[in-house]
């Protein structure tokens, strides 16, 4: 009977632990991020496109209005855009959520960078 108790346990807990187990999202900026906002009372659409050469493309109604270089480490993605200097790169934590990535600015001169991305919540564009 003792050993009867212990097999059923032992079952029980394994039987626990593979229903708890729920596969990490993958963390990668890769693909198609964007968010739908208003601004000056209008509706503002974003979409930031980043690509597997270490470029980056913001579209905003349609319309490309930012491109860059960008490199990840970590939690971190390091900027650099036309808006901005080109020789200068902003650094940004990168917050991973299960379908959307939120920036933080850590080191940034731009204040037009940090206008449009500190404290920016994206949303991952489902594939096609």
């Amino acid at each position: 009977m003792k050993h009867l108790l212990i097999a059923f346990s032992a079952i029980l807990l394994f039987a626990a632990c593979q229903s708890s187990a729920q596969k990490e999202p993958t963390r990668t900026i890769l693909g198609e991020w964007d968010s739908h906002e208003t601004f000056d009372g209008k509706p503002w659409h974003f979409l930031a496109r980043f690509k597997s050469d270490g470029t980056f493309d913001g579209i905003g109604n349609g319309k490309l209005i930012v491109s860059g270089q960008y490199r990840t480490a970590g939690d971190t993605i390091f900027f650099k855009d036309g808006l901005c200097n080109l020789n200068y790169e902003a650094a940004y934590r990168l917050t991973y959520f299960k379908d959307s990535i939120r920036f933080n600015m850590i080191t940034d001169t731009c204040q037009g960078r940090i206008q449009g991305s500190d404290k920016v919540t994206l949303g991952r564009v489902a594939s096609k």
